[in-house]
């Protein structure tokens, strides 16, 4: 085995709800990162943004600094989240649906 795969991951403070809210302010800022495109020029210019993202996002003061990995990761859960409720509403086809998701920052993420 490697050695190295055996290193655990080094914990960090857990996002807060400004935290939150500041990304997805600054990602409405970078619609392209929403991109499914996956060529050479997407991909370098996704990173770019996303480097851009991370340097806007420990700009601030009063968060908890972090990197672009970090950043990523915490989007693609926050977006991942964001479309649970909808998969577990029933699929009618007149919309009669008496559960609705329950408003909150996944909301935010979806706009």
């Amino acid at each position: 085995m490697d050695p190295v795969s055996k290193v655990p991951r080094k914990r960090t403070a857990n996002y807060t709800a400004e935290e939150k809210s500041l990304l997805i302010q600054l990602m409405k800022k970078r619609p392209f990162l929403k991109s499914k495109l996956t060529d050479g020029k997407s991909i370098a210019r996704k990173k770019m943004e996303w480097e851009i993202v991370t340097r806007e996002f420990n700009r601030h003061s009063h968060i908890y600094k972090r990197d672009t990995l970090a950043l990523k990761r915490a989007w693609e859960n926050m977006s991942r989240r964001s479309r649970a409720p909808r998969r577990n509403l029933p699929r009618t086809d007149i919309g009669d649906s008496n559960t609705a998701p329950t408003p909150d920052i996944g909301t935010k993420v979806e706009e």
